[in-house]
Formats: C-alpha cells, sequence, structure tokens
C-alpha cells in the first residue's frame, strides 16, 4: 500500500494525474494514508498532512544553443531508422558508389553529416549514395561484407560493384572530394 501511495504521490507532484477527479481521489487516498489517526494518542501530531499542488515541468526553449543545438538542427537531415529485417542491397545502376557506414551516436559521424550531404547534392547524378545505419539489423550483412570495424566507414565502390577504397574515421572535406574524384576517374570506367 505504501508503494501505491508513494507513486500516487508523485503523479500528483509532477502533474501527471490526468484529470481532476483523479487528482483528488490520490489526493483523498494519500491523506488518508498519511494523517495521524485521531483514536491513537501515539500517532496525533506525529505526520503532518500534506499540502498537494500540481507542478508544470518547464519545456525545451524555441532555439537552442551547443549540443542539443547542434543536434536539434541536424535532425531533419538524418534518416529515420527502420525496423525492416531484411537485409539492404545495393543495386548496380551503372554509376559508382559512395557507401557511408555511420550510426547517429557517432559524433564524427554527425560532425561529418553536412560535408557528405554537400558532396551528395553535388554528385548525387553520376554516383549513387548509400547511408547505412550500422545499428539497424537490414545493414549488418553489408558491415561485415566490407569489414567495417568503426564508424564512419567510406566504401567506394565503382560501377561494377568492385571495392576501389575504404575510409576510416572522420574525413575532412578535401578527404571527400579526394574520394569523389576517384569515383569519377576510375569508378565510371
Amino acid at each position: 500500500m505504501k508503494r501505491e501511495v508513494f507513486f500516487l504521490l508523485i503523479l500528483l507532484l509532477t502533474g501527471l494525474a490526468c484529470t481532476a477527479q483523479q487528482q483528488e481521489a490520490a489526493k483523498t487516498l494519500v491523506a488518508e494514508q498519511v494523517a495521524p489517526a485521531p483514536d491513537n494518542p501515539a500517532a496525533v501530531g506525529t505526520m503532518p498532512s500534506p499540502e498537494f499542488s500540481v507542478v508544470t515541468l518547464p519545456t525545451a526553449p524555441p532555439t537552442m544553443t551547443g549540443p542539443m543545438g547542434t543536434l536539434t538542427a541536424i535532425a531533419p537531415m538524418m534518416e529515420r531508422p527502420t525496423l525492416d529485417p531484411r537485409p539492404y542491397v545495393i543495386e548496380n545502376r551503372g554509376k559508382p558508389h559512395f557507401v557511408e557506414f555511420f550510426a547517429f551516436w557517432c559524433g564524427p559521424c554527425s560532425e561529418m553529416r553536412p560535408s557528405v550531404r554537400r558532396i551528395e547534392e553535388a554528385y548525387g547524378d553520376v554516383i549513387d549514395f548509400h547511408f547505412l545505419n550500422i545499428d539497424l539489423p537490414s545493414t549488418r550483412d553489408l558491415a561485415m561484407q566490407f569489414h567495417v570495424r568503426g564508424v564512419p566507414t567510406i566504401v567506394l565502390l565503382d560501377a561494377e560493384g568492385r571495392l576501389m577504397g575504404q575510409f576510416i574515421g572522420f574525413q575532412s572535406d578535401d578527404q571527400l572530394q579526394v574520394a569523389v574524384d576517384l569515383l569519377l576517374v576510375d569508378g565510371t570506367q
């Protein structure tokens, strides 16, 4: 019973009770459990009757700064994970492939994401881009096939699907451009 009372008290204090009727019922139950019994002289005055108020929790400011602001800003650019159990397949469409293995929790992946997106926008018509979240079951086979041991990992494949290069860890804008140039020169032949 004490556990139930404690839970109801928490609900009241955090404002999570749904209706005024539920709040009143909880107040009555808690007050009955903690108020001293008038017929027990030893209990009289041992615990004061509690006063209750509903607390409104603060909400996030409209514009955030710092790390959370950065995450909020890049959130629209991130793919939403799916739980599709089918393995991801890289289809040959006559274009070279730029494959990035990443994770949402990976700091270097997040730092590199805007640069990779700019390159995708510039070269998306001549290079197939694939962004594979290593935390999803559907990408594990490809991660094992390319011996991905850390993120970010970029795998470059020519138009026939042959491995041309692999980059592990954070890549600067210049390094990403070198990778794209390699794909454009050697990957389309």
